[in-house]
């Protein structure tokens, strides 16, 4: 007689790690050096719509249309690779965003004030609409334009 015990346990087991990358609100994305992506994680599928297993596998570029641009994605590569100790990703990603949206991001230098340091301040405009914001106002006006 054998008893629960005795039987080999055949479920899969769950990645704690993918729980933890997964609880994680801002977009976290892996690749490896050839820039091809082994980490994908949910706030990165609900930021850019492209499920996890689509992702996988697959160039950053395919997938990340920012990394379309050459000069980040050769910084990436240097990052990845290690020949930089700070590629200042970051600031170029950021940069990209705000132009895309009409922003702007302002550098201050603190030096030789009551502080010192660096500041970044990134103004975002008021009227910022997301695509699919952008797709909804014009799908009404041109309802409006057929029905009018």
């Amino acid at each position: 007689m054998h008893s629960a015990c005795d039987a080999e346990d055949t479920r899969p087991v769950e990645d704690p790690a993918r729980h933890l990358l997964d609880a994680i609100d801002a977009a976290l994305v892996g690749v490896d050096p050839a820039l091809v992506v082994v980490e994908w994680n949910a706030a990165t599928e609900r930021l850019t719509g492209v499920a996890r297993a689509a992702a996988l596998g697959r160039p950053a570029a395919d997938v990340l249309p920012l990394l379309r641009d050459a000069e980040l994605a050769a910084r990436l590569a240097r990052a990845v690779a290690g020949e930089t100790p700070g590629a200042g990703l970051g600031l170029s990603i950021a940069k990209k965003i705000m132009d895309a949206h009409d922003g702007k991001i302002v550098v201050k230098n603190l030096y030789g004030e009551s502080e010192s340091g660096t500041r970044f301040t990134v103004v975002i405009p008021r009227n910022l609409q997301t695509p699919e914001m952008r797709r909804q106002a014009w799908m009404a006006t041109d309802e409006q334009r057929i029905n009018g």
